[in-house]
């Protein structure tokens, strides 16, 4: 079925069919926004399954085995994947509900047809990509990157990269441009405004007013606190090579207002953050139904002072034996500039600040 020939559905020679639907049925009728056992299970059965992807019972899939899901993946209710052949998806994908996917065809001749045999091609759907309630996409259909597919498409044929396209057959309607980008980036900007105004009130300053800055810091280090007392650490991602890089770090330090971190000077992370500056620090809280992320430009501190008040800190007894004058290991302190902070639970943002 993979090479495109002419194959038996009924005689594919794995488990793959029964495995992914008992995990599917279970999945179905489980409570889908709280049962992660039951989303685990389901989730074993895929070629590639992120831990942020969503999903919203109920779906189907013919085998799972053959599907790759990318980061921050969400399906809205009553995905459909036929996939007899692969069907790989980028990163930033939405769907709206309804959507069906099949890689798998029919004979156009009757005789042929009727003895039940098929052919499958794989579909392929780019990264940033939002596709529509009850859109069809058939087989061997590629869609590029930053795309937009209208509600009730048949997508029939490829669609190229920063299109809107919609219709039945589905065809493209207009480029995307840097005048969207500009629209909703400042729509974007007026809804942060707007969350900011209602979490901290403009007040006039007065005696012992404490600035918003640190509000916001003081919020952040609780969140931090939070992540480090119920899972040991919180996540440092950094980008090598256009890749996605992840550790676990557990140090942080609030002084005057400010959130610092650190890293080993004599590690490739540090090489990373200094050819790319752009970082994620992220981690769980609440028992796992919350997480937060924190993301902006991180800036390097000059000088030790910071360096040695952090590995002076309890709580960090293996940080002091690592980095010390003799070992010659150095201790680079760091913050983050033009941020933004969010506490989120799996479908919503509940609070966001900039900073």
């Amino acid at each position: 079925m993979i090479g495109q020939e002419l194959y038996d559905p009924f005689n594919v020679h794995d488990d793959s069919f029964q495995r992914v639907h008992a995990a599917q049925r279970k999945f179905n009728a489980s409570d889908d926004l709280n049962d992660r056992q039951a989303f685990e299970e389901l989730k074993r059965c895929f070629a590639q399954a992120p831990d942020d992807m969503v999903l919203l019972a109920p779906v189907y899939f013919d085998h799972g085995d053959r599907i790759r899901f990318g980061r921050h993946f969400f399906a809205n209710t009553g995905l459909t994947i036929l996939d007899e052949n692969y069907v790989t998806f980028g990163d930033n994908v939405f769907l709206a509900p309804h959507v069906s996917i099949y890689t798998a065809g029919h004979p156009i001749d009757a005789e042929v047809r009727n003895t039940n045999l098929e052919y499958a091609k794989p579909v392929t759907i780019g990264s940033d990509v939002w596709i529509g309630g009850n859109v069809v996409i058939n087989p061997g259909v590629t869609i590029g990157d930053d795309v937009v597919i209208g509600s009730g498409s048949v997508v029939t044929h490829d669609i190229p990269s920063h299109v809107v396209a919609a219709g039945n057959p589905c065809r493209v309607i207009r480029p995307i441009t840097q005048a969207d980008a500009d629209l909703w980036h400042c729509k974007l900007s007026e809804y942060k405004k707007s969350i900011l105004s209602h979490i901290i009130p403009q007040k006039q300053p007065r005696k012992n007013h404490i600035p918003e800055k640190q509000i916001i810091a003081k919020k952040i280090n609780d969140w931090l606190n939070a992540c480090v007392d119920e899972s040991g650490a919180f996540f440092l991602n950094t980008i090598e090579a256009g890749r996605p890089k992840s550790r676990p770090i557990s140090f942080h330090m609030l002084k005057d207002g400010v959130n610092y971190f650190g890293v080993g000077a004599m590690k490739e992370v540090y090489r990373q953050m200094q050819e790319n500056p752009y970082v994620e620090i992220c981690g769980l809280m609440g028992k796992g139904k919350l997480f937060f992320r924190y993301y902006g430009k991180a800036v390097f501190e000059q000088g030790d002072e910071l360096a040695q008040e952090a590995l002076a800190q309890p709580g960090y007894p293996v940080m002091k034996k690592i980095y010390t004058t003799e070992s010659g290991n150095r201790f680079a302190v760091f913050h983050l500039e033009d941020a933004t902070a969010e506490k989120r639970a799996m479908m919503s943002v509940l609070e966001t600040w900039n900073l």
